[in-house]
C-alpha cells in the first residue's frame, strides 16, 4: 500500500514537471547588461529577441522570464 502511494506521488510529480517544461524557452548566450536584472528587464529582452525573428509576441504571452545558472560557464543562460 505504501509503495503504491509512493508510486502515485512520483507519477503525479513527473506529470506536473512535464506539463510545466513544455512551455519553457531557453535563450543561451544572451549577455547580461546589469548584475541585478529585474523580471521586467528579462521579459523586455525576450520580447526584443523574439520579435527580431518575425514572431508576433506581446508581454502578456510571457508568464515569467529570468536568468538561471548554467553548468557551462562560457554561456550566460536566459529563460
Amino acid at each position: 500500500m505504501v509503495h503504491q502511494k509512493a508510486t502515485e506521488i512520483q507519477e503525479t510529480i513527473e506529470a506536473m514537471l512535464k506539463y510545466s517544461y513544455q512551455y519553457y524557452l531557453k535563450l543561451l548566450g544572451v549577455p547580461q547588461a546589469e548584475e541585478k536584472e529585474t523580471a521586467k528587464q528579462s521579459v523586455d529582452i525576450c520580447l526584443k529577441l523574439i520579435k527580431e525573428t518575425g514572431i508576433k509576441i506581446s508581454e502578456s504571452d510571457i508568464d515569467i522570464a529570468h536568468r538561471i545558472p548554467n553548468k557551462n560557464k562560457n554561456l550566460l543562460p536566459f529563460l
